[in-house]
């Protein structure tokens, strides 16, 4: 019987681990397009997290209205069109006729 209980803490807490480790990146990934305007691509190549786990952040943080897409261009790190993306609340609706392809990427 204290076999089985140890064995469900353990699994315990390695899933608040897990949820601590990916609110981390959560966090960073927000803070970076906080201070920037970029891609996914750059954004990923910037924090060092993966660019599947940044797609899924992007869409919770686009549920919780807290990502804005500035504008549409040819992405820095791929060459491939791409959204610019912020978190930042002073570029929300912001035109994307304001920015041009090669400004405020960094």
């Amino acid at each position: 019987m204290k076999t089985a209980s140890k064995s469900v803490n353990g699994n315990t807490g390695y899933k608040d681990r897990e949820k601590k480790y990916f609110a981390g990146q959560a966090r960073i990934f927000h803070q970076y397009l906080y201070r920037r305007i970029a891609t996914c691509s750059m954004a990923a190549d910037a924090t060092g997290i993966k660019q599947k786990c940044l797609t899924r952040y992007k869409r919770k943080l686009e549920k919780q209205g807290l990502l804005w897409e500035v504008r549409k261009g040819i992405c820095r790190k791929t060459g491939q069109r791409a959204a610019y993306l912020t978190t930042n609340p002073r570029y929300a609706g912001v035109s994307t006729s304001t920015y041009s392809t090669h400004g405020n990427g960094k």
